[in-house]
């Protein structure tokens, strides 16, 4: 803090410092330990790389994206006090929530749909399977991530 800073300066620098660790917090508990299982199949690797790909094959990582973006609302609901203060904030907070609900919605319904399917359908779309959870994934981190630090702003 320096003599010419004002209060309101202060109080913006606490707030992205608090979003920063908000920000860490989430992704350290919440992303590394979803994303356990798949360091405790590299540790399997050393045998057989099988089994790292059928993970990803029977959908798993649809159900741990789907999970992250379930914990990054919860994050973004307890924070909403602020963004309803303002209309445009409250605007862009809802745009958000949406794009993380459907990014929920996809991974919790493509889960679903690849646990349905017999293992010779499974084996036939391994690649796309394997591709869209990547892809999902992708989009559900950078949601998320959004969604928990704004909720800490």
């Amino acid at each position: 803090m320096t003599d010419t800073e004002t209060e309101a300066e202060q109080v913006d620098r606490a707030r992205r410092v608090a979003a920063r660790v908000r920000l860490a917090t989430w992704f350290f508990f919440g992303v590394c330990f979803a994303l356990l299982p798949f360091g405790l199949l590299m540790t399997d690797l050393r045998s057989s790389p099988a089994p790292f790909r059928e993970f990803l094959e029977r959908g798993e990582l649809f159900a741990i994206s789907a999970i992250l973006g379930a914990g990054a609302i919860g994050e973004s609901l307890a924070g909403a006090k602020d963004y309803l203060v303002k209309v445009k904030s409250a605007l862009g907070y809802v745009f958000r929530g949406f794009c993380a609900l459907t990014a929920f919605a996809l991974n919790t319904a493509l889960y679903v749909r690849i646990a349905d399917l017999p293992k010779l359908e499974v084996g036939l779309h391994a690649d796309t399977i394997v591709a869209d959870s990547w892809a999902l994934f992708g989009v559900t981190l950078v949601t998320s991530s959004i969604l928990v630090w704004g909720a800490s702003r």
